[in-house]
């Protein structure tokens, strides 16, 4: 039988030749490491993606899985604060509070370290860019969705940020409340209007830009091009109607050429006979036959 001293030293014995077998997977003497951040200026709560690199004394990447930890000086924190290298390399983010400042971040495995600096403003300067869609609403109004885009000065949208939309006319869906940018920079609301509006969009720290929604008038405006105003005799010159034409209205066209021709059509081509100056008239002429009537148009002929 055995005593109970003989039972606690067979079981501990395993249990020592393990703990003297362990080691840590970290860098070893002659390696370096380097730490980078980007971006390296954020605003108050902002992040930063972290990058460090490990090389042997040879400058070949270290080994997969070497462990690296991280570590923040004055405020913040590194999510995550440890981390494996593959190729040679890993990530992390930085995570700032509303400390401003030089933030001071260390990267470290063994005895190798490596450190990178972060510049956390008070407030970091912000560009909004508002658009509308659409921007031009037909006769009566309707609804418009208001785009604001906010993006740091290098172009980098920012998340979570405070947007209030105003107009000087219609109604907004938000009415007034504040609404969050998603992870692209961007927050939306809906104008209703029956007149033309000026849309703000402003951040919460006085950051903003506007758009202008169009309501169309409902008449009809005429314009017309043509393919050569200078043509010769005999060669065919095209017509075509570029007119603002209110949506759900049916129009008809017509031309006259002033050499006792016309047309009717929407783009249409005619042959000059004679030499001299024409003034085509092209109208425009709605459902209840009322013409709007573009400038005469010169053409010059010449042999």
């Amino acid at each position: 039988m055995f005593s109970v001293n003989r039972i606690f030293a067979i079981v501990a014995i395993p249990f020592l030749t393990f703990l003297s077998c362990k080691s840590e997977n970290v860098a070893s003497s002659g390696a370096s490491l380097l730490l980078t951040a980007n971006p390296q200026q954020i605003g108050s709560k902002g992040t930063s993606q972290l990058t460090v690199t490990g090389t042997d004394e040879n400058g070949a990447p270290l080994p997969d899985g070497t462990e690296v930890s991280f570590s923040v000086k004055e405020a913040g924190r590194v999510s995550p604060n440890a981390v494996q290298l593959v190729n040679g390399t890993a990530t992390s983010t930085y995570f700032a509070t509303v400390v401003s400042g030089d933030i001071t971040i260390t990267a470290t495995s063994g005895s190798t370290q490596a450190s990178t600096t972060i510049g956390v403003a008070d407030s970091l300067a912000k560009k909004v860019f508002v658009s509308a869609n659409p921007a031009l609403l037909p006769g009566g109004g309707g609804t418009s969705v208001i785009s604001a885009v906010v993006t740091d000065n290098v172009g980098t949208p920012l998340e979570g940020i405070q947007v209030q939309f105003s107009t000087t006319q219609g109604t907004l869906q938000s009415r007034g409340a504040f609404i969050t940018t998603d992870n692209n920079g961007l927050a939306s609301d809906t104008l209703n209007t029956t007149t033309d509006a000026v849309v703000t969009a402003e951040t919460d720290d006085g950051f903003s830009d506007q758009t202008t929604v169009t309501v169309s008038s409902g008449r009809i405006v005429c314009h017309m091009t043509v393919s050569t105003s200078t043509p010769r005799v005999g060669e065919t010159v095209r017509f075509f109607d570029t007119s603002e034409v209110p949506d759900g209205q049916t129009v008809r066209f017509h031309w006259d050429f002033d050499d006792g021709s016309s047309a009717d059509g929407q783009n249409v081509q005619h042959t000059y006979n004679s030499e001299g100056t024409f003034d085509v008239v092209h109208s425009v002429i709605d459902e209840g036959d009322n013409p709007t009537v573009c400038e005469p148009f010169p053409i010059q002929v010449s042999r």
